[in-house]
């Protein structure tokens, strides 16, 4: 955020008193417990000029901040970031994110994680056929049902969403959720009721979206999430074209199954096409009918479950429709449990 210098404020001595009460007008409405101070002074000063302004009117600066605000001045990592440019007569604040970590539960098949914009128009819409000219592959994210009651609570500028990995749109987050953080850029107020957005956003969106454990975390807990691997548990329905003798499982059941999973076909162009190895122990079967049955299975990170239930033309070896000498395809999916998620980083 940007605002222009009073006419009066100069970069000497005397005008100290008016940089302190311009500083704080600026920084009334803003909730913050430490600041830094920076000034940037006319470059065809010398080096000694420019130590001497540092020292008379940027520390005095300081100082009559401190006293004002009852703040303290913190030059690394402060909770606002103060830069008067005597330059270009202007201030800059930046306000440092806050972080909110939790866990969340999605129930509708078509809500995405983040924005899911249309990849044929890069989200342009405008006659784009396979968006319907929309921009968007699904009306609405878990991303943006928080934003609505985050953003605001923290009168942040926007909300940035970091997920402990992801599942497709039409798959649900069942079980005790999936790890997230929560980004509120430039922030205006650092502290609010969590147990209360919490409840918000749980009776906001009914048969959508449900959080638990809100806290506040570090910037830490982004990579920690996002590199974090661990297990999950699904529940997947598998359709085929003929009759399945499921005792063909049987020995599969329990034991674990190491798999070769090149990068499934339809997100390859989007990214490296590269072998992994992987694994899934297939933990219990149970007959729908005649032609389907559930499947509830443990997999590694990274395993794309519809993939090993299909074989994607090979790509996947080996595969659920190997085992069953049937072709076969994952119709729906459910994400159980994620087991073995990360602590968030305070």
């Amino acid at each position: 955020m940007q605002l222009a210098f009073p006419p009066g404020l100069k970069p000497e001595p005397t005008g100290v008193p008016a940089g302190v009460s311009f500083l704080s007008n600026a920084l009334h409405d803003t909730e913050f417990a430490s600041f830094s101070l920076g000034c940037r002074f006319d470059s065809a000063l010398s080096e000694a000029e420019q130590a001497a302004l540092r020292k008379d009117v940027q520390a005095e600066l300081v100082r009559g901040l401190e006293k004002a605000l009852n703040k303290s001045f913190q030059p690394h990592g402060a909770d606002v970031d103060c830069l008067l440019d005597f330059v270009c007569r202007r201030l800059e604040l930046r306000l440092s994110p806050v972080y909110v970590c939790g866990r969340y539960n999605k129930f509708s098949r078509s809500l995405a994680q983040t924005t899911h914009y249309c990849f044929k128009c890069k989200g342009r819409g405008r006659g784009c056929a396979f968006c319907h000219g929309t921009g968007r592959l699904s009306e609405e994210s878990v991303e943006e049902l928080l934003a609505q009651v985050l953003v605001p609570a923290f009168g942040a500028a926007r909300g940035v969403f970091h997920g402990a990995g992801r599942e497709d749109v039409d798959v649900r987050m069942l079980g005790s959720g999936r790890p997230f953080v929560f980004e509120l850029v430039e922030p205006r107020r650092r502290s609010a009721n969590l147990e209360a957005l919490a409840t918000g956003i749980n009776a906001g969106f009914p048969g959508k979206l449900r959080v638990s454990v809100l806290c506040f975390c570090g910037k830490e807990s982004v990579s920690e999430y996002k590199n974090a691997e661990h297990e999950k548990r699904y529940a997947a329905v598998v359709t085929g074209s003929a009759p399945f003798d499921l005792s063909r499982l049987s020995p599969a059941l329990g034991q674990r199954l190491s798999i070769e999973q090149r990068t499934p076909l339809r997100v390859s162009k989007r990214r490296p096409d590269k072998l992994r190895a992987k694994y899934t122990v297939l933990e219990s079967v149970k007959p729908l009918d005649a032609a389907s049955f559930e499947l509830v299975l443990r997999a590694s990170s990274g395993l794309y479950v519809k993939e090993f239930v299909s074989g994607d033309e090979g790509r996947s070896m080996p595969n659920l429709a190997s085992l069953l000498g049937v072709p076969c395809t994952c119709t729906q999916l459910d994400v159980l449990e994620i087991l073995d998620a990360p602590a968030p980083v305070i």
